[in-house]
């Protein structure tokens, strides 16, 4: 068994010493802390695989904790702990991105044995994408520098485009089809809603690009639809577009804060930071239609046809997408 370095956060003693007892046992480096702020202080002096959280404690609670470590660009595991079974504080957790999981006391020691081992793996997969990056960047550079390419574009979009036409029929033949079906309805879109000149050719290199770092993920992630994912797997996938920013000339300003918020919403809850945005229109185009070319692809248990993703559509006009762009599509 893989062993990881678990921080706990309780202000229960008794649930403390419980926890840390399981997982020592269990061969794992246990820390643990009375309250947020204790806990902040540990994460600063240790390198922590998954960190375990009560929900109600006095000071930081543990929402506010996790909130606080999701941004501290140390991407290891967050599992928050609650004695309630409400839903829709679990769903409202889970949605805002700012948890992995969501366990309900008093636990089940296998359930939470289970739970540790998907998120050990799933940190395991982050470490390996770090190489898979590296390879996507060397192949990157490999292509810039190739004298036919400096006549062609200053930026990288040309080179991001060769890579995914090259890998992704290797690694996920189902998606090969997905760009160009985005970028085709995105400058539909655009057409209806007669954006300018400057504005289409932005909406046409995001288009290009944007799902460029799915190649960096596990080909068991990066293969398969969203809905088949497990919440380890989801959240890898749901990290794709920092990837690609990260693979974008930092000099395209305009094309990486297109990139970076296309599946954010304006209400919160997409991802990969999950919080409120004002998109721009190129932003939202890009948001509506990979959304709608996304589930017509892979979704089918969700949606049965081209009339439901339509009613999808419809149904989060305003809180997810653009009316305006909404009406483009259906127009399409």
């Amino acid at each position: 068994m893989d062993t990881a370095t678990i921080l706990l956060v309780d202000d229960e003693p008794n649930i403390r010493r419980a926890l840390s007892r399981l997982l020592i046992l269990d061969g794992h480096r246990v820390l643990t802390a009375d309250s947020g702020e204790a806990a902040l202080e540990l994460i600063a002096a240790n390198d922590v695989d998954i960190l375990i959280s009560d929900i109600q404690m006095p000071g930081m609670a543990g929402d506010e904790l996790m909130g606080r470590v999701r941004h501290l660009g140390k991407r290891f595991r967050r599992i928050v702990l609650t004695g309630s079974n409400d839903p829709d504080l679990h769903g409202r957790l889970m949605q805002g991105t700012t948890v992995h999981r969501v366990l309900t006391k008093p636990w089940n020691n296998q359930d939470l044995r289970a739970v540790i081992a998907e998120e050990q793996r799933s940190a395991r997969w982050s470490r390996e994408q770090e190489g898979r990056l590296a390879r996507l960047r060397s192949s990157l550079a490999s292509i810039e520098a190739r004298p036919e390419y400096g006549a062609v574009t200053r930026d990288n979009v040309s080179a991001l485009v060769r890579l995914q036409q090259t890998l992704m029929p290797f690694h996920a033949p189902s998606r090969v089809q997905l760009p160009a079906r985005v970028l085709i309805r995105a400058l539909m879109v655009a057409e209806l809603m007669g954006i300018d000149a400057a504005q289409t050719a932005l909406l046409r290199k995001a288009a290009l690009v944007h799902r460029a770092g799915e190649l960096a993920l596990p080909e068991e992630v990066f293969a398969r639809p969203a809905h088949d994912l497990s919440p380890g797997e989801l959240d890898e996938f749901r990290y794709y577009p920092e990837i690609t920013v990260s693979l974008l000339d930092p000099r395209d300003r305009e094309l990486i804060a297109v990139v970076r918020s296309h599946r954010e919403y304006p209400g919160g809850n997409g991802f990969p930071a999950g919080e409120p945005v004002a998109p721009s229109l190129v932003t939202s185009i890009l948001t509506a239609v990979t959304e709608f070319e996304e589930s017509m692809l892979f979704q089918p248990g969700e949606f049965e046809g081209a009339s439901e993703v339509k009613r999808h559509l419809i149904r989060h006009r305003g809180d997810r997408y653009d009316s305006r762009v909404v009406t483009a599509i259906l127009r399409t």
